[in-house]
């Protein structure tokens, strides 16, 4: 039990109730992307924060309760579980898109929409929402990028923006040097129209 419930104060005890429901709010939460469906439409990705279980659980409960992590101050922690089917957002506008391959194991953020998406993933347009849940975890778009620090992007160039592969052996970059400059790093040819490019 919370020690603060036994103190006579309206306003804390209004503070309390405020707090334990912005916890149930999803907003967003870094994951992992675990598999790849719909033909690389939409992903299941497993979050990477753990969720805080309630103290007023009771001890037979919690028992049943899988893979709990107790920490020192005796607080239990549980793994959420995967969200299937998170549609990818990809950037595009008008006739383009820009696409990248998505991997297992790569690190997302999910975003958890305000209302249920069911119907408009389905239909498009605008629809009646299935059911009146609110940011719930399953509701989640993907935004493929964001990187822990064991994962940072090494040698970002800080003259203009690059398309290049993670490890920089690969990359297309723009500048304003020299007036506007375009360059382009193949260690294994540029090829246009299937026919490979070679530069004297």
């Amino acid at each position: 039990m919370d020690q603060r419930e036994r103190i006579n104060d309206f306003e804390e005890a209004i503070r309390l109730t405020i707090r334990a429901a912005l916890l149930e709010v999803q907003t967003n939460l870094p994951c992992e992307i675990v598999s790849i469906t719909d033909g690389g439409m939409t992903v299941t990705v497993q979050p990477l924060i753990r969720a805080l279980l309630p103290e007023t659980i009771p001890p037979a409960i919690l028992a049943g309760i899988a893979n709990i992590i107790t920490d020192a101050q005796g607080n239990n922690w549980v793994n959420l579980p995967p969200l299937i089917h998170c549609p990818i957002i990809f950037l595009c506008g008008g006739d383009w898109v820009l696409t990248f391959p998505i991997a297992i194991g790569d690190e997302a953020l999910v975003i958890f929409s305000s209302r249920a998406i069911d119907n408009w993933w389905q239909n498009g347009g605008i629809q009646n929402p299935i059911e009146l849940r609110a940011h719930s975890l399953d509701d989640g778009f993907v935004l493929v990028g964001p990187k822990s620090m064991p994962n940072a992007i090494s040698d970002i160039s800080a003259a203009g923006p690059e398309l290049r592969s993670l490890d920089g052996l690969t990359k297309i970059g723009l500048s304003t040097t020299g007036g506007g400059t375009c360059s382009i790093t193949a260690p294994n040819g540029l090829w246009v129209n299937g026919v490979k490019v070679v530069v004297p």
